[in-house]
């Protein structure tokens, strides 16, 4: 009983249960001594394996919920990832509450209408590069969203990313407008670059921390924002599985790790010439 109502879980394993019956789309691990009405399975999938922020065909436990589509009539009721390659729009609340969706991947998405993606918490990454227009409150509650491709974004609405507590920085190379509570209660969001921001509503920011803005508007600082058009800060990424930062850093340190052995090479030699000639 105590697994009534929970379509949430996937795989159980319960190796001391002597039997097992169940009304429901639950996979067991084959341990169990007795088991009735489940689907059997040689041993439970990973925490790396289940916990995949971005496609991997490789992955089979992926594979097995994962949303593939060239339109998006008959979603499933659950879904981990999401795959649509030709679609171009994203109705209203045509994914909002999938609350074990992961990631989506939309090459040819432009506009995302209202509430589409409402109350995804567990979606970290959404790519969408061709995206143009993201409508009221598209976003909100995705509360594990830490990345997200809104660089040809020209149009946005309010809303569209309350509740995004995972959010750190975003980068609009074309948006003009930041309209009221798009960033509401956006406790984790440090940075926006918006370099071609004209309007910026007064609420735009409310109850967040202070968040700086990189643009070319008029420099200032605000209770809550602080304007500047060179200063961009730097710093480490909510973990997910790619760390642009710790890579950029890493290269620069061994391009002057190569610099320092080429020097110290140049030293030697010219100290070898140096005393060749001084013979």
């Amino acid at each position: 009983s105590f697994l009534q109502n929970k379509n949430e879980i996937k795989y159980i394993r319960l190796p001391l249960i002597p039997k097992l019956k169940l009304n429901m789309n639950i996979k067991v691990q084959s341990d169990i001594n007795e088991a009735q009405n489940c689907e059997l399975i040689d041993r439970m999938p990973t925490i790396e394996e289940l916990q995949q922020f971005k496609y991997n065909k490789q992955n089979k436990f992926q594979q097995q919920n994962l949303f593939k589509c060239s339109n998006i009539h008959n979603t499933p009721y659950q879904i981990r990832g999401l795959i649509m390659t030709k679609v171009k729009a994203v109705g209203s609340h045509q994914f909002s509450q999938q609350k074990l969706l992961l990631f989506a991947l939309c090459p040819s998405i432009l506009t995302i209408e209202p509430y589409a993606f409402l109350n995804c918490i567990s979606m970290r990454r959404f790519v969408a590069k061709k995206l143009t227009t993201i409508k009221d409150s598209a976003f909100s509650g995705c509360m594990s969203l830490t990345e997200i491709t809104v660089q040809n974004v020209t149009c946005i609405e309010r809303n569209v990313f309350q509740f995004c507590h995972s959010l750190i920085e975003l980068s609009f190379n074309n948006l003009e407008v930041l309209p009221e509570s798009v960033f509401d209660f956006c406790k984790a969001f440090k940075q926006i670059i918006c370099p071609k921001l004209k309007t910026l509503h007064e609420n735009a920011f409310t109850r967040c921390n202070q968040v700086q803005i990189t643009s070319h508007m008029q420099e200032g600082e605000e209770k809550e924002i602080m304007i500047t058009r060179k200063n961009r800060i730097f710093f480490q990424e909510v973990l997910v599985d790619e760390f642009h930062e710790r890579k950029r850093i890493l290269k620069s340190i061994n391009e002057q790790r190569q610099l320092i052995q080429i020097l110290t090479k140049s030293r030697k030699t010219y100290q070898e010439i140096r005393k060749r000639i001084l013979k």
